[in-house]
């Protein structure tokens, strides 16, 4: 038996992006960058309005749908080829990275 759960995180989205590093004394710490660190409090206030029931545990299948905003910097020409599906650029951010956003910001924080 398989149970679905549909989040909806309204916002643009931001992929997950290398770690900074900051000299602190003696001591380097890791840290994400702003932007980051807000979509992820994004995701977690979203998952905590959105989802009510137990924490969940074990293994789980996750999709993840991911849509991006058309730039504002483009010609007519080329964004009416997006807006109808003809031309699917590639953007900045792997999916992966989008995914690993998500995911971390709901592992131990949900529920």
């Amino acid at each position: 038996m398989t149970n679905s759960i549909n989040i909806v995180i309204n916002g643009e989205p931001v992929p997950q992006p290398r770690p900074r590093f900051a000299r602190r004394g003696k001591h380097v710490t890791a840290y994400d960058p702003i932007n980051s660190k807000g979509y992820k409090v994004l995701v977690r206030v979203s998952v905590r309005n959105q989802y009510h029931d137990e924490p969940l545990t074990g293994p789980l299948h996750v999709e993840l749908d991911v849509y991006r905003p058309i730039q504002k910097s483009l010609s007519k020409k080329e964004r009416a080829k997006r807006l109808s599906g003809a031309h699917r650029p590639v953007v900045k951010g792997d999916i992966d990275n989008y995914f690993k956003a998500v995911t971390d910001a709901c592992t131990g924080s949900c529920g």
